[in-house]
């Protein structure tokens, strides 16, 4: 991948170089400042927020519950059918229900 490009464009990641994606991926390019970059989590452990089935999602929720922005965290798991895991504060559950 050419510098400059954008890191998975298929899920949407836009992130600079130094930073990790929501999977805890390095990102090796430059790419535009997200929502995601000044999130809560970043530098978590990923696995809080895709926990397995029956395992209670409690500390991704307090995180969240924090996090400045929660908002743009759920906006994008609506336009782009996250339909596993802990986006902006709500379980897949609990975004089927909004």
């Amino acid at each position: 991948m050419a510098p400059g490009r954008f890191v998975r464009p298929s899920r949407g990641l836009y992130l600079s170089v130094g930073t990790v994606d929501p999977m805890g991926e390095p990102v090796p390019y430059p790419c535009a400042v997200t929502w995601m970059e000044r999130a809560q989590c970043r530098g978590e452990d990923p696995s809080l927020w895709f926990p397995s089935l029956g395992t209670d999602p409690v500390k991704a929720l307090v995180i969240c519950s924090i996090c400045p922005v929660r908002e743009e965290c759920l906006n994008y798991a609506r336009a782009h059918v996250e339909t596993v895991g802990v986006w902006g504060g709500a379980t897949q559950q609990e975004r089927r229900k909004r």
